[in-house]
């Protein structure tokens, strides 16, 4: 049974992680998280004139966006066709695609970025930085070797127990292997509320980082649901219908004593024939 229940824990986080990473959920994440760090509303306040000159009367077939920290080009059409609110949401989405291809090494083109963990930077690290397409391959492969081992460790159980005992130990398994990710992901919840105050950045990553952990906390708390729900079922079965060993059991009885008198009547018969 220990097995089964850390298989299920880390099934389900995998599965999360997963769930989170994909790249349209990531996208929105990314971009909020994006759109904070690199203040672009404030540089296409500054630089979107300047950028629709340069395309006017230039001819490149694409242009950056001056003081961007991210390789983010717009091509001539796009400059001089688009609205302010439709360039950021351009800008934004092609900053998501390669902040989830590359992650923070996105953000550094001199290669000797550092950053600390308790930092603004560090914390953008620990929220939107992990929302990449590496995570997510390595919570794929997470996700289907838990799964592996859940199908296993489940059969095993079901083959030790009898009767509805087995549909109770499964239950009492998944349950048990739910309410440590529900705690956790319950506290990690609560101690991402406590980051902010009166700074911007650091209440947008709160914002960021509470929507990604409603994801697992959500999962957790519906396997919690499923294995109550499997444990009362079994508990209910098992007190209202009888076993199945124990109806063969009951019925294999009347053939037994049948056996029993037909073998003694026919030793009988042949004691008489001797005499």
């Amino acid at each position: 049974m220990a097995v089964l229940i850390v298989s299920v824990f880390v099934l389900i986080f995998s599965l999360s992680v997963r769930q989170v990473t994909t790249p349209a959920s990531a996208s929105d994440v990314i971009q909020a998280g994006v759109a904070v760090t690199t203040d672009i509303d404030r540089t296409l306040a500054a630089d979107a004139g300047e950028l629709r000159a340069s395309a006017q009367s230039g001819a490149a077939g694409a242009y950056a966006i001056p003081g961007y920290p991210l390789k983010v080009f717009l091509s001539r059409d796009e400059i001089l066709n688009s609205s302010t609110p439709q360039l950021r949401r351009i800008i934004l989405e092609r900053s998501a695609a390669i902040v989830y291809q590359q992650g923070l090494k996105a953000f550094d083109r001199t290669g000797r970025q550092s950053l600390g963990r308790f930092s603004s930077q560090g914390l953008f690290d620990l929220t939107v930085g992990q929302l990449s397409h590496a995570t997510y391959d390595r919570a794929s492969f997470a996700a289907a070797t838990a799964l592996l081992l859940v199908l296993i460790s489940a059969v095993g159980l079901v083959l030790s127990s009898e009767g509805w005992g087995r549909m109770r130990r499964l239950g009492v398994a998944i349950a048990l292997g739910a309410v440590p990710g529900l705690l956790l992901s319950g506290l990690a919840w609560s101690v991402a509320g406590l980051v902010g105050g009166g700074d911007a950045f650091e209440t947008s990553l709160r914002d960021i980082a509470r929507t990604v952990m409603t994801v697992p906390l959500r999962n957790y708390a519906v396997t919690l649901l499923l294995g109550c729900v499997i444990l009362a079922g079994g508990t209910l079965l098992a007190r209202t219908a009888p076993s199945a060993l124990e109806t063969a059991s009951e019925a294999a009885e009347p053939a037994e004593v049948a056996t029993e008198q037909y073998a003694e009547h026919s030793r009988e018969e042949l004691e008489e024939l001797e005499v």
